[in-house]
Protein backbone atom coordinates (compact mmCIF):
# COMPACT_ATOMS: atom_id res chain seq x y z
CA UNK A 1 0.00 0.00 0.00
CA UNK A 2 2.63 2.16 0.74
CA UNK A 3 4.29 2.35 -2.38
CA UNK A 4 0.83 4.01 -4.23
CA UNK A 5 1.42 6.71 -1.31
CA UNK A 6 3.15 10.22 -1.21
CA UNK A 7 5.98 11.12 0.89
CA UNK A 8 3.64 13.01 3.23
CA UNK A 9 1.59 9.80 3.61
CA UNK A 10 4.20 7.60 4.58
CA UNK A 11 4.89 6.00 7.97
CA UNK A 12 7.88 7.87 8.62
CA UNK A 13 6.20 11.11 7.71
CA UNK A 14 2.96 10.47 10.00
CA UNK A 15 5.25 9.32 12.96
CA UNK A 16 7.20 12.76 12.41
CA UNK A 17 4.68 15.15 12.30
CA UNK A 18 2.53 13.46 15.84
CA UNK A 19 6.13 13.79 17.45
CA UNK A 20 6.05 17.19 16.28
CA UNK A 21 2.20 18.06 16.98
CA UNK A 22 2.57 16.45 20.77
CA UNK A 23 6.02 18.55 21.30
CA UNK A 24 4.85 21.39 20.06
CA UNK A 25 2.22 22.67 23.26
CA UNK A 26 5.29 21.23 25.50
CA UNK A 27 7.53 23.72 23.84
CA UNK A 28 4.93 26.38 23.34
CA UNK A 29 3.21 26.92 26.29
CA UNK A 30 5.96 25.75 29.21
CA UNK A 31 8.25 28.77 28.08
CA UNK A 32 6.13 30.81 30.26
CA UNK A 33 5.68 29.48 33.91
CA UNK A 34 2.42 31.50 34.42
CA UNK A 35 0.75 29.07 30.96
CA UNK A 36 2.34 26.07 32.15
CA UNK A 37 1.22 24.04 34.79
CA UNK A 38 -2.57 22.21 33.90
CA UNK A 39 -3.40 24.08 30.68
CA UNK A 40 -0.10 22.66 29.22
CA UNK A 41 -0.52 19.57 30.77
CA UNK A 42 -4.40 19.26 29.30
CA UNK A 43 -3.47 20.81 25.90
CA UNK A 44 -0.05 17.98 25.64
CA UNK A 45 -2.32 15.10 26.52
CA UNK A 46 -5.55 16.37 24.34
CA UNK A 47 -3.02 16.85 21.24
CA UNK A 48 -1.04 13.49 22.29
CA UNK A 49 -4.10 11.83 22.78
CA UNK A 50 -4.90 12.79 18.74
CA UNK A 51 -1.92 11.87 17.76
CA UNK A 52 -2.27 8.16 19.24
CA UNK A 53 -5.83 7.98 17.53
CA UNK A 54 -4.96 9.00 14.39
CA UNK A 55 -1.59 6.87 14.25
CA UNK A 56 -3.95 3.51 15.19
CA UNK A 57 -6.16 4.70 11.63
CA UNK A 58 -3.34 5.63 9.48
CA UNK A 59 -0.48 2.89 10.76
CA UNK A 60 -2.85 0.04 11.75
CA UNK A 61 -6.69 0.16 10.60
CA UNK A 62 -5.78 1.48 7.08
CA UNK A 63 -3.45 -0.56 5.92
CA UNK A 64 -5.08 -3.84 7.66
CA UNK A 65 -8.09 -2.59 5.60
CA UNK A 66 -6.40 -2.58 2.58
CA UNK A 67 -4.80 -5.97 2.63
CA UNK A 68 -7.97 -7.44 3.09
CA UNK A 69 -9.65 -5.15 0.20
CA UNK A 70 -6.41 -6.48 -2.13
CA UNK A 71 -7.45 -9.41 -1.22
CA UNK A 72 -10.94 -9.82 -1.62
CA UNK A 73 -10.45 -8.33 -5.03
CA UNK A 74 -7.96 -11.09 -5.74
CA UNK A 75 -10.13 -14.01 -4.70
CA UNK A 76 -13.29 -12.47 -6.36
CA UNK A 77 -10.81 -12.03 -9.68
CA UNK A 78 -10.12 -16.34 -9.11
CA UNK A 79 -13.33 -17.14 -8.98
CA UNK A 80 -14.08 -15.88 -12.04
CA UNK A 81 -11.07 -16.84 -13.71
CA UNK A 82 -9.31 -13.43 -14.32
CA UNK A 83 -5.89 -13.90 -12.92
CA UNK A 84 -3.98 -12.63 -9.96
CA UNK A 85 -3.38 -9.41 -10.61
CA UNK A 86 -5.22 -6.27 -8.61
Amino acid sequence: MWKTKPAWCQPYSIVATGVLATATPVNVLHLDERVAGWFGTLSTTVVGAAVLAWWFLFLYVVPREYERSVEAFREDRRRRGGGDAP
